[in-house]
């Protein structure tokens, strides 16, 4: 069975960017209805490059952190998470220095700043937005250290991954799946890779 094609059937949630399609991926694999009856299991990415001018922290926030509601923090080294019974894939992220871009927008190179002003327009884009300049390295807040709320919680971003993993084990598609099982077919272990 498509699992992304059965959560989008509703029309209370439907998935707008490719970041929310790669954050169900990462709740309920990637292997759709072809390829769920040869894997034997779920099929998750394991890493992820990200181009030049695209920071860890954004794609880390976007694919797969936001999805932990609740304070679930992530193994050593990224790895796979539960939340209630939802298990979140981390996959490893590498940036690349790479130049792939031929035009205008990358004469000058990428510039590696100590500071990055990220924003959120606020909760269907009437206003009340929220902007914070974050720390490149850290990812934390340069005015004082602390966890950014544009990056971790977007206005209305916490209802959308809550109605996401709703609709995932309403339908029993977790349930479908046996994590132990996976691994022991897959041959691969928990923790660092």
């Amino acid at each position: 069975m498509d699992y992304a094609k059965r959560l989008n059937k509703s029309r209370k949630f439907r998935s707008h960017s490719c970041s929310d399609k790669i954050l169900l991926w990462n709740m309920v694999g990637m292997q759709g209805t072809r390829l769920a009856g040869m894997v034997g299991g779920r099929v998750f990415m394991k890493g992820l490059i990200v181009g030049r001018k695209y920071g860890g922290v954004w794609v880390r926030r976007a694919v797969c952190c936001r999805g932990e509601v609740g304070g679930r923090k992530r193994g050593k080294g990224g790895g796979r998470g539960e939340e209630g019974k939802v298990e979140i894939n981390h996959p490893k992220v590498m940036g690349t220095g790479v130049r792939m871009d031929e035009g205008w927008v990358g004469e000058g190179g990428a510039e590696f700043g100590g500071g990055v002003w990220v924003w959120w327009r606020g909760e269907g884009g009437t206003g009340g937005g929220i902007k914070e300049e974050i720390d490149g390295i850290t990812g934390r807040r340069k005015k004082d250290g602390g966890r950014p709320r544009v990056m971790w919680w977007g206005e209305g971003e916490g209802k959308r991954v809550d109605e996401l993993k709703r609709k995932v084990m309403g339908r029993g598609i977790m349930k479908e799946w046996n994590w132990k099982r996976r691994e022991e077919l897959s041959g691969e272990g928990g923790g660092e890779e």
